[in-house]
Formats: C-alpha cells, structure tokens, sequence
C-alpha cells in the first residue's frame, strides 16, 4: 500500500508520475499495435486500448486541476457533493417539506 500512496495515488488523485506514466504506456500500446499487429481488427482494437489508457491519465490531470477526486475509498462521495450544490433556499425548502421529518 506504501507504493500505491507513494506514487500512484494521493489524495484521491493520481500522481503526476502515475498520470505521465499513464499517457506513455498508453500511446506506446497504440504505436506497437498499428506498427506491429497484422490484422486491421487487432489494430482498431490495440489503438482504442491504448489511446482509453493515455485518456485516463490526461483526464486524472484535469480531475485534479478542477480538484476532484475520482480515486476515492468513499463510494457516496458524491452525496456531499451534491448537498454542496443546494442554494441554502433549497435546504429550508427541503426541511419545510417533511421529507427530513422521522
């Protein structure tokens, strides 16, 4: 676990070096695929392999530019997430309706 929180994810981030890694082994899977594969199957389908992999490495940069955190242990996060969203008008409206009410 040391690795993983060393260098691959931090703070429900990927690491830089993870995300470069990411987008290297990516376009170097879809380089090998059109250069060395025979068939033109086996090529669209190593192309969208590797360029699926540099897409998850570029988008983790942007995930952590508008600060999110896709890499998370908390799978409803995004319950606080949507609560962050509510205007306070929202919040009263939804306390003056019952549905809180138990």
């Amino acid at each position: 676990m040391n690795f993983i929180s060393r260098y691959v994810i931090r703070e429900g981030n990927l690491t830089l070096v993870a995300a470069i890694g990411l987008v290297i082994v990516g376009f170097g899977i879809a380089f090998v695929a059109i250069e060395y594969l025979p068939s033109p199957l086996l090529k669209a389908l190593g192309m969208s392999l590797g360029l699926a992999i540099a897409a998850i490495g570029g988008f983790s940069g942007r995930a952590k530019a508008l600060d999110l955190k896709p890499f998370t242990n908390d799978p409803l996060s995004w319950r606080n997430a949507k609560k962050s969203y509510q205007s306070d008008s929202d919040i009263q409206e939804d306390k003056s309706d019952g549905k809180n009410d138990l």
